[in-house]
């Protein structure tokens, strides 16, 4: 014996030599020696020394280094009557031994063999001189042997054995299976042998007889801390009522020193040594399957992570691991845990990179166990979206092929897994396994840890042993196929305490029809799964070119308690409260959810469904979406009941049967409450059927969002949409791109300014079209800059471009849709502005005829087109009886287009007074950006509106020209105190960027006049009525327009002058006249805060009298940022460089202008531009220019610089060496609160418009 068990040395000898005395069946006969020998040995009551192929010296050094300790010796291979034939290294003929050499070797065993098994031809005399030198039983053979008989004889022999039989019961009762195989064929009975002492071969039992009563019990646990963990009290408590654990299942989270391979090496033997002590368990029973805190995260490499992200189907996944060289890198994470853990499993056990196999034997039922790295692709802290190979799954089912158990250990619910990869491991796993033990539930609860009706059980561990939480004693019958959970273990402290009683602890293991009706559920609600993305996808633009899916690109929208509109009369409270979006997934309760049009509606729906599909096999939830709007003129024909049945493919009574058992959580799209049958088979299904629960969507009404449904008794909350902000914004662009932080950034605020000018809806459908539009146009830096060119592609998409190309049912081209639309809006402007530029659908069907009359080639019919439109979702019905252009942006963008292709059209805006001119500055902003291929056209355009701005400039720009130069005006408004000048003081070094994320709260904030929870102000996406500027409006807000509208036009039309001079005169006006606005602004404002509605301003905006004194102070921001706003892009750089060369001949004289300048053209590319900071340095002497070189400065580093170390550093530097010009003295805390202040006197900017005229 070898530390006390049995030893057996099993050899195997074969032929290989051409002379055809090969042994097909030896494989075999190992195999099932190996099968029956696992049984006692992992029980740890044998050991096995096995040699394949048996050569002479392996023979010799085996008995010689074990003498004594062997007892059994089992050949098989060629022998005769004096000799046995063993193999020759490297060579094909056999090596013969003869009976002198063998007695000598098994003569020297010290009287310990208590078996010798010489299974080959003739070796009955070899038999009989092993007996003579002290070996106390041989089984030997007679005569030649056939090798099939052989293997039979020898797997019968070997299956009593260990079941507890005396050599001689054994030989006895494998004789007669032989006999009975083959009793028609010929006589076996003398062939075997069997020379012993009589009665010490029937003594001898080297295996007590197996406890056969068909049970395993198994120990669950997870998350372990192994140096604190004290298994002696749980020991003492559970066996003293439970009995004996056969195998212990550590399904993740070993050690906390995963990176230390010497301490995870010490955590690991110590808990295993702790285990074997107390519950006498083989170590080859007790199994791991790794946890993330047992990866090295140290190896993580973001460049695998790129790859694992990547991956959006199996075959992707599949060739990732073909042993490509990322995917071996990717696998050193768990280098420590594999090199440790599967050093000490059983030498027969199967290993590679991803998982274990194992075979195991409790009496004559076998085991099959695999352990999978499910955490393998974590690649990054946080992931929760995994993969693991299929093809890996299926070669470890082969390993445990014929096994009377399969399970699984797994340290990642399937829910972990990406959907692509879910839906092909749920399949195998549910099919072919019949347990799955897993990692600790971080979500669920105690009471959702034991499943098993979903055609396997599945058992979460306990989360954190050491730490006061639990973990569980399963017991199965493998006669009832039954699973009793016969204690769960509470661990509080030093106190163990053992829960014997547990709901539904008893659970019947799925087999046969029951398991294929709970897999077939499955299978169903795993392609109900499919078509929820597949719906997703089809909400979202097209990004199947980017590999994008819709979980990937959903972001979770806003949702409140009260409504928008709610908001209005509040008056600048906080009452809207929190995001209420994660409230919907309390299943418990029902909700009806109003939001405008494209507001997320349906996303929101296939987003809960997902989720809940999702986790189907721990919430026993089922998903059921219905959209209503298929029953809107049938409602007679919506059958709850009947789609069900469907969905689940089962027929009435099952469905109720289900119903029953399961939670329906319906997701009811497009509701609409004045549709009462509808209404009224919901609720009468609800009440018979109270276990259902729904998540409702309709559209907002002013009516719908203040009345009540009618429900019956079935209660429910109201939630309202709202519009995103950039922080929703950034997420979805951040998903969709997949770019640089500093890229993203560029779309995001180009996004935000596009849409505001505009009056473009803040919703993820919206941001998804441009975004597509980043995505499929490749766009430069001109065209993303340009707001033109994103506007009409985002009307090409709408208008669905792509598809009329390939679209021969439809007869309207791409381009006479345009011309349609552009005649259409003109129409509905100039006929039906006291309508809301809306009517009736009559009308649209005649305006559709006459513009189709137009021309013969026009041969499509007028109802085709108005329905191709309103499909496409240009126009919408607005009420019973009118429709209208869906968006305003929309409704400009045409009539912009009307004005390029009607003359009469466009001077009719131009040669209008303001009332008319002004109100279409978005137009003229568009009009001015479209591709006219017409020189002249371009530059009559920009005379016109150059010389009607420098008309209604004149008397400003006179007036402060008499005053003075722009400088000496400059010193005259802001004064000698600025309220910047505290920034001089400012300790630079404690100042960091802000992150993207917490810029976008700050930015949102100040859009909405501080208050996050406001929406955007007067912000409306619909179509409005124009605004007519007429006596009663501020000449401020006029001229603001004036010089925005020609700065517009100017940057987007390139004037065919060589000379450039009309370029030069009007940038020129355009910089002389942004400063004389500022001018006026400051001056108004002084000239209010002196009258005596200087009460009301300061209640309205909070702002102490003394603030306005130093207004002053900012104007050179003020007119810097517009200025920017107005004209900056790139194609104006080169203008922007020789103005700054000209100015700078005097310098010292045009301190103003050089400020706006060199701070656009940093507004417009901060890296590539900071040089010129050290030429501002140079030439600036005032001290509000000092101030506010510092302010931009600070402004850059906090919004701009985020992640970029180099520039950080940068900035900061610039600063330091520029505060030796500025030296105040005030504290942080007098900076910060002047800075508040200074954000509330942007909203008097915003709202200058509703200040009352001054006199002149």
């Amino acid at each position: 014996m070898i530390e006390g068990k049995i030893t057996i040395f099993i050899g195997f000898a074969n032929d290989y030599s051409d002379n055809g005395g090969h042994l097909e069946t030896l494989l075999e006969e190992e195999g099932a020696i190996d099968k029956h020998l696992d049984q006692v040995r992992n029980r740890g009551k044998c050991h096995v020394i096995r040699e394949n192929p048996l050569t002479v010296e392996a023979l010799f050094e085996n008995l010689q280094k074990h003498r004594g300790k062997i007892d059994i010796f089992h050949f098989s291979g060629h022998a005769d009557h004096e000799s046995i034939f063993l193999e020759e290294i490297n060579g094909e003929y056999p090596k013969e031994v003869g009976t002198n050499s063998i007695i000598d070797l098994f003569g020297n065993q010290n009287g310990g063999l208590q078996l010798v098994f010489l299974n080959g031809c003739n070796t009955e005399k070899l038999g009989l001189e092993l007996k003579k030198r002290g070996v106390k039983n041989v089984i030997a053979t007679t005569e030649k042997v056939d090798e099939e008989d052989a293997l039979v004889f020898t797997k019968a022999f070997y299956k009593s054995l260990i079941l507890g039989a005396s050599i001689k019961e054994s030989f006895f009762e494998a004789k007669g299976e032989l006999q009975v195989i083959t009793k028609d064929i010929k006589d076996t009975s003398y062939q075997w042998v069997l020379i012993d002492d009589g009665q010490e071969s029937f003594n001898w039992r080297p295996f007590e007889e197996v406890n056969n009563n068909n049970k395993v019990n198994f120990l669950q646990l997870s998350d372990i801390n192994a140096n604190t963990l004290d298994f002696s009290t749980i020991h003492e408590k559970l066996f003293s009522d439970n009995g004996k654990i056969d195998f212990v299942f550590c399904t993740g989270n070993i050690t906390k020193s995963s990176g230390n391979p010497k301490e995870f090496k010490q955590d690991y033997h110590e808990f295993v040594q702790k285990i074997c002590q107390t519950t006498k368990v083989s170590p080859e029973n007790i199994l791991f399957c790794p946890g993330s805190k047992d990866l090295d995260e140290s190896k993580i490499l973001p460049a695998v992570h790129d790859s694992l992200n990547k991956m959006r189907t199996n075959e992707d996944l599949f060739n990732f691991t073909r042993f490509t060289e990322q995917f071996f890198a990717s696998c050193k994470m768990s280098d420590n845990f594999r090199s440790i853990v599967y050093d000490s499993y059983n030498e027969k056990d199967k290993t590679n990179e991803l998982y274990s196999s194992h075979k195991r034997f409790v009496g004559d039922k076998t085991i099959g166990i695999v352990c999978i790295n499910s955490v393998w692709s974590i690649q990054k802290e946080g992931s929760d979206q995994f993969v693991f190979p299929v093809e890996f799954l299926e070669q470890s089912l082969d390993e445990i092929n014929g096994t009377d158990l399969k399970i699984l250990l797994s340290n990642q619910p399937l829910s972990s897994f990406k959907p692509f990869n879910r839906k092909e491991l749920e399949s195998v796993i549910y099919s072919s396994f019949d347990m799955i033990f897993l990692g600790a539930d971080y979500l669920g609860t105690t009471n959702k840890k034991l499943i098993s009706d979903e055609g396997i059980y599945q058992s979460f561990s306990g989360l954190n042993l050491s730490n006061g939480s639990d973990y569980i004693y399963h017991s199965f019958d493998f006669i009832t196929k039954k699973i009793s959970n016969e204690a769960i273990i509470m661990i509080d402290g030093d106190e163990c305490i053992v829960e014997e009683k547990i709901e539904n602890g008893q659970y019947s293991l799925p087999k046969g029809t029951e398991k294929r009706k709970q897999i077939k559920l499955l299978r169903t609600l795993s392609m109900e799964l499919e078509s929820f993305h597949q719906r997703g996808e089809e909400l979202f633009i097209d990004y199947k070119d980017e590999g994008k899916k819709f979980h990937e690109l959903f972001t979770p929208p806003v949702i409140k308690e009260k409504p928008v509109e709610e908001l209005q009369t509040l008056s600048g409270t906080k009452l809207l409260g929190q995001n209420k979006f994660k409230s919907i997934f309390n299943n418990d309760e029902n909700f009806i959810i109003f939001g405008k049009d494209k507001s997320g509606k349906s996303s929101l729906l296939i987003h809960v469904g997902i989720k809940l599909l999702e986790n189907f096999t721990k919430d026993k939830i089922i998903p059921f979406y219905i959209d209503l709007s298929n029953y809107k003129y049938r409602a007679e024909k919506l059958n709850i009941l009947n789609l069900i049945s469907n969905l689940l493919e089962r027929n009435k009574r099952e469905s109720i049967a289900l119903i029953t058992k399961y939670h329906i959580r319906f997701l009811l799209d497009n509701y609409d409450p004045a549709n009462n049958e509808i209404t009224k088979k919901i609720r009468e299904f609800l009440l018979e059927y109270p276990v259902c629960s729904f998540v409702l969507v309709t559209d907002q009404t002013t009516i719908r969002t203040f009345e009540d449904f009618d429900f019956g008794e079935i209660t429910y909350r109201k939630l309202y949409f709202h519009e995103i902000s950039r922080v929703e914004i950034r997420s979805l662009v951040k998903k969709s791109l997949n770019k640089p932080d500093a890229f993203v950034e560029t779309i995001v605020q180009r996004l935000v300014k596009v849409f505001r000018q505009y009056k473009m809806p803040f919703n993820y459908w919206t941001v998804s079209v441009f975004l597509w539009i980043f995505l499929k146009r490749r766009l430069e830096d001109f065209e993303i800059q340009n707001n033109t060119a994103l506007i009409e592609l985002y009307v090409q998409e709408l208008l669905g471009q792509k598809e009329l190309a390939y679209d021969t049912t439809n007869k309207l081209s791409f381009s006479k849709y345009k011309r349609y639309l552009s005649s259409l809006a003109t129409i509905l402007y100039r006929k039906h502005e006291k309508d809301s530029y809306s009517t009736t659908y009559e009308n649209l069907l005649k305006y559709t005829k006459d513009f189709l009359d137009q021309s013969k080639r026009n041969n499509a019919e007028p109802n085709d087109v108005l329905q191709y439109i309103l499909e496409r979702g240009i126009l919408k019905r607005i009420s019973q009886t009118h429709f209208s252009f869906r968006l305003n942006g929309v409704f400009e963008y045409f009539l912009a287009n009307e004005m390029l292709h009607n003359q009469e059209f466009l001077d009719y805006v131009l040669s209008n007074e303001d009332n008319i001119y002004l109100s279409f500055k978005n137009e003229l902003d568009l009009l001015s950006g479209f591709e006219k291929n017409d020189p002249e056209k371009d530059k009559l355009l920009i005379s016109k509106v150059y010389e009607k701005t420098k008309l209604r400039f004149n008397r400003i720009n006179k007036a402060f020209s008499n005053k003075g130069s722009i400088d000496e005006n400059l010193i005259d408004q802001a004064g000698s105190e600025s309220i910047f000048e505290t920034i001089g003081k400012l300790d630079i070094s404690k100042v960091e960027p802000l992150s993207y994320e917490k810029k976008d709260i700050v930015e949102t904030a100040l859009e909405k006049s501080g208050d996050p929870d406001l929406p955007f102000e007067d912000f409306n996406d619909e179509v409005q009525v124009k605004r007519l500027f007429d006596e009663q409006s501020s000449e401020y807000e006029k001229l603001e327009l004036h010089i925005f509208i020609l700065s517009r036009v100017f940057r987007n039309i390139e004037v065919d002058d060589q000379k450039g001079d009309l370029d030069d005169e009007i940038f020129s006006f355009i910089l002389n006249s942004t400063c004389n606005l500022g001018f006026l602004l400051i001056e108004d404002i002084i000239k209010i805060s002196q009258n005596q509605g200087i009460q009301e301003i300061e209640e309205k905006f909070g702002l102490p009298k003394e603030l306005f004194k130093l207004i002053g102070g900012m104007l050179p921001l003020i007119v810097q940022d517009f200025f920017y706003n107005a004209v900056g892009h790139i194609n104006l750089e080169i203008i922007i460089k020789e103005k700054i060369d000209e100015l700078e001949k005097s310098s010292d004289q045009n301190q103003f202008q050089l400020f706006i300048l060199y701070f656009t053209l940093l507004d417009l590319n901060l890296k590539s531009n900071k040089k010129y900071l050290d030429q501002i340095f140079g030439f600036v002497s005032y001290g509000v220019l000092k101030a506010s070189v510092l302010t931009k400065l600070l402004y850059y580093l906090v919004f701009k610089a985020y992640n970029d170390k180099n520039l950080v550093n940068f900035l900061k530097d610039k600063f330091r060496k520029y505060q030796i010009k500025v030296n105040p003295k005030i504290d942080f805390q007098e900076l910060d609160k002047k800075m508040s202040e200074f954000e509330k006197l942007t909203l008097i900017k915003r709202n200058s418009e509703k200040l009352p005229d001054l006199p002149e």
